[in-house]
């Protein structure tokens, strides 16, 4: 059902197909409906004071070593490769692809990695930080995961809009409940079914497995799922980091130990994706409140 959602969101113009499986252009129509959510969760954000933060969608590549990421989820990973050698009236490339061969060998991994979450960059910009009682930031932005499939909810390349709190477990563990009403309050303002239920990342291998037992028995990681015949597919999660992300980057509370974090973050497209899977193929036929909410009518 969510490849036939695909297919029709394309028919009708509203994603853009392109060679690569799960990259999609967004026509203008599309676009308002992901600035309509994207301006929810930044009146969320403003409500607890959140400095907002905007970064590029690529993080220094050894970033992704630093917090793990390489290890526990290599089949999602990416990194941007470029030209090994510029030199001369003509590359090696060029002359490459002048002969009519592959170029693609050519080139070397550089010192960028894509973002797999909104949130990635914020650490590093907060390395040797004292975040006191507690830091809190709204950050959003493109993210890669290479997931190639034709269901329009497993997209490459998607847009997530975090808000983050770093401090220390008092603020963190208040912050962890208003993320939840956050989450709840957009999905019934939008007019969306979305379940909360216990989750785990998608984590590599056998030891992925414990990593994975070990989060549930932790709870450190809420989704809100939007059930499909063919499988719930979450739309927003809620996630407490403990010191995973600030233990790395010396990022301390009051104390002088490590700060601990969480965040919330919400799929935008994937918000976009639930109202027409729930509600139906034109946006005309909404009902009032998810029409108001999108910005389709005022009043």
């Amino acid at each position: 059902m969510r490849q036939e959602l695909g297919q029709a969101l394309c028919r009708d113009g509203y994603l853009l197909p392109t060679a690569v499986a799960g990259v999609y252009g967004r026509d203008g129509r599309f676009e308002h409906l992901v600035g309509a959510v994207g301006a929810a969760v930044s009146v969320m954000a403003a409500e607890i004071d959140a400095t907002v933060v905007r970064y590029p969608p690529a993080v220094a590549a050894d970033e992704l070593h630093r917090v793990g990421y390489l290890r526990s989820f290599p089949h999602l990973a990416g990194a941007i490769s470029v030209c090994a050698d510029t030199t001369g009236r003509e590359t090696a490339i060029a002359a490459r692809l002048h002969r009519g061969g592959a170029w693609e060998e050519l080139l070397r991994p550089s010192d960028l990695a894509p973002c797999p979450a909104a949130c990635y960059p914020l650490y590093p910009h907060l390395a040797g930080r004292a975040v006191g009682g507690g830091k809190r930031y709204d950050t959003m932005g493109y993210c890669f995961r290479r997931e190639p499939s034709d269901d329009p909810f497993r997209m490459q390349l998607f847009r997530m809009h975090e808000i983050v709190c770093v401090g220390d477990r008092t603020t963190v563990d208040a912050f962890l409940a208003r993320a939840h009403d956050f989450a709840a309050r957009l999905f019934t303002d939008f007019g969306l079914t979305a379940t909360r239920a216990a989750a785990t990342d998608p984590f590599f291998g056998s030891g992925g497995r414990m990593l994975a037992r070990e989060q549930l028995d932790r709870d450190l990681k809420q989704e809100y799922v939007c059930p499909t015949p063919d499988g719930g597919v979450a739309l927003a999660s809620v996630n407490d980091h403990e010191t995973h992300f600030t233990r790395p980057y010396g990022i301390t509370g009051d104390d002088g130990g490590p700060a601990v974090s969480a965040c919330v973050g919400f799929g935008l497209e994937r918000v976009v994706l639930a109202g027409f899977l729930q509600h139906g193929p034109d946006p005309a036929d909404w009902p009032g409140g998810t029409r108001r909410a999108f910005g389709l009518t005022t009043g």
